[in-house]
């Protein structure tokens, strides 16, 4: 099965960075000396811990807030569309990385995360993506991503 972009996105997606005039230093994709990229802050514990009686998951301080992984699997899949640079490649392979964390009575962080992450990496194709792409299909063990993981590594760019 291959995932692909929502077809909104697919279709809108390039009007959209060009309307909010996304460029690829803006600091939100390199970062500053006073705020950190914003994916080096995936997978770091939240600063105030929620209360756990209040969720129904087992340890909700562990996974990714539903409405926050809608946002990072929309970021993921933007990126695909600005121009290719080496760390943009790396950041989607972390990205992956951290959303497929088990976490303990539930699973993966968030699998619709990783395979945003990986859709985005099989839509960049350039060389650093798709030299991530085989160095995740090393070490993924969620098989619906690395399934999708082959998929990707297997299409032409």
């Amino acid at each position: 099965m291959t995932h692909h972009l929502p077809q909104t996105l697919a279709r809108d997606g390039h009007t959209d960075i060009e309307t909010i005039r996304l460029a690829p230093t803006d600091d939100w994709r390199v970062g500053t000396p006073t705020r950190p990229r914003l994916w080096e802050l995936l997978g770091r514990p939240r600063p105030t811990p929620f209360a756990q009686g209040h969720y129904r998951w087992r340890d909700v301080n562990e996974r990714f807030d539903p409405h926050n992984a809608n946002a990072l699997r929309g970021l993921a899949w933007l990126l695909s569309f600005l121009p290719a640079r080496a760390d943009t490649a790396a950041a989607l392979a972390a990205l992956v990385d951290v959303s497929l964390v088990h976490v303990q009575g539930t699973g993966p962080r968030n699998p619709k995360v990783a395979n945003a992450g990986v859709t985005a990496l099989s839509r960049i194709g350039d060389h650093a993506a798709r030299t991530e792409l085989r160095a995740l299909a090393d070490r993924v063990a969620f098989k619906s991503t690395l399934t999708q993981i082959h998929n990707a590594s297997a299409t032409p760019s």
